[in-house]
């Protein structure tokens, strides 16, 4: 266990990404809510894939926290990215919380996310 900054930030970032993912993930469910027409299977493929990333981010940050961080800090920073990252949600541009952009831009840095937390455990 390290008590330094970086392993925090890069939980809490993480954490919060992951927050800021569901909730995005989440406006584009259920599927029947959709526009006639809007569903293609690009779409498809995008919001599935996020589900999926997303599973992975929580298992790698858990992953991370238990080898990386005392069990206090990972619970109060990750609780303070929890409740952060609706809020976070509502600051981004409409064309990215609304379109397909977004999952795209999510799909970037919640990769970036697992791969750093995955490679400094590792």
């Amino acid at each position: 266990m390290v008590f330094g900054v970086l392993p925090i930030a890069i939980f809490t970032l993480g954490v919060f990404a992951t927050t800021v993912g569901i909730v995005l993930v989440a406006g584009f469910l259920p599927v029947s809510a959709m526009p006639e027409g809007w569903w293609t299977p690009s779409r498809s493929f995008l919001v599935t894939g996020n589900g999926i990333l997303i599973v992975l981010l929580v298992g790698g940050l858990l992953l991370f926290a238990i080898q990386e961080l005392d069990w206090a800090t990972a619970v109060i920073a990750g609780g303070l990215a929890l409740l952060a990252g609706p809020p976070g949600f509502q600051q981004l541009p409409a064309a990215l919380r609304n379109r397909p952009v977004g999952l795209v831009a999510f799909m970037g840095i919640g990769l970036v996310v697992l791969m750093v937390t995955v490679a400094t455990t590792i």
